[in-house]
């Protein structure tokens, strides 16, 4: 499952690679982002535990009114993973794997989270 995250990685990185000598647009972004997400999703389903998103979500919006690009709606994930992980793609989505969120407090999964943000 990780494997084939990490080949989807290598393909949009030498895709982006190419398309990087030209703008690409904000809606560009964002509908990249949308096709990842989706590809993600397929792979690793969101948990169910509302309180978790709803802190996830909550922490989420505080770090992004720091934001400069306001034109991106930020997404804030929270995927059935075993891996300690967490990482952001075009568009404004972040994910968390649970493992990782579980074993951090919250003043490192604030850290976290404004880290992939900045991304």
């Amino acid at each position: 499952m990780f494997r084939r995250l990490c080949f989807t990685w290598i393909g949009l990185f030498l895709a982006f690679s190419v398309v990087s000598a030209y703008a690409v647009t904000l809606q560009e972004e964002i509908d990249l982002g949308r096709k990842v997400d989706e590809q993600i999703l397929k792979e690793n389903p969101q948990i169910t535990d509302d309180r978790a998103l709803k802190e996830i979500n909550d922490i989420g919006q505080r770090l992004v009114k720091y934001v400069l690009r306001t034109e991106i709606k930020y997404h804030f994930r929270i995927l059935r993973m075993d891996d300690l992980n967490a990482f952001a793609v075009p568009g404004g989505y972040i994910y968390f794997s649970e493992r990782l969120w579980n074993v951090l407090r919250h003043d490192e999964r604030v850290g976290v989270l404004a880290h992939e943000i900045v991304h």
